[in-house]
């Protein structure tokens, strides 16, 4: 764990839940259940993925995003992808995160940072999609981790061209606070 992660503990502004974060491991897993990446993984082996690259990039941008509890950013990583992949809504979503213990509050930023990264169908309009995450840091946060993980699993190709592109626009909006 980082020193700014246990300063933000012992300051007392984000206690660090494991216990509850890997109830939404579970959760993810749970929603997940039969899908496949295209290399034949389960697909949750993803969010796990998204979920360390975060870890590793919490030491240095939780102050510059102003993220006051890791462990909220951490759900959205596990979670990320089920609006989009698991027919859940964000209600539903929100009232499964309340049931784990987190509060309406911590549960409605959550669900609603994982609509924010959901992309509805391929013929949603990519500039209104990357509107809607741009006005989150969070969503910035997490999309920014989703892509990295996927763009190491993949060959160039206008696919990986695409995902540069939109890292790039991330990486060179600022952040809102």
């Amino acid at each position: 764990m980082s020193f700014i992660i246990e300063k933000l503990m012992i300051d007392g502004e984000g206690v660090m839940n494991e216990a509850r974060l890997e109830k939404v491991n579970d959760l993810a897993a749970e929603l997940h259940f039969g899908q496949k990446r295209k290399n034949g993984e389960d697909y949750i082996s993803h969010p796990r993925a998204v979920v360390e690259i975060a870890r590793r990039k919490l030491v240095v941008y939780e102050v510059v995003y102003n993220f006051k509890n890791p462990e909220i950013v951490l759900a959205i990583c596990y979670l990320h992808d089920v609006i989009e992949d698991c027919g859940i809504t964000e209600i539903e979503l929100c009232n499964r995160l309340v049931e784990l213990d987190y509060s309406r509050e911590d549960a409605v930023k959550i669900s609603h940072n994982v609509k924010l990264l959901s992309r509805m169908s391929k013929e949603e309009d990519i500039i209104g999609y990357l509107n809607g995450i741009f006005t989150s840091s969070y969503a910035i946060f997490v999309k920014k981790c989703d892509l990295e993980h996927n763009m190491s699993d993949l060959k160039p190709s206008n696919l990986l061209d695409k995902y540069k592109l939109i890292y790039y626009l991330l990486n060179n909006t600022i952040s809102p606070m």
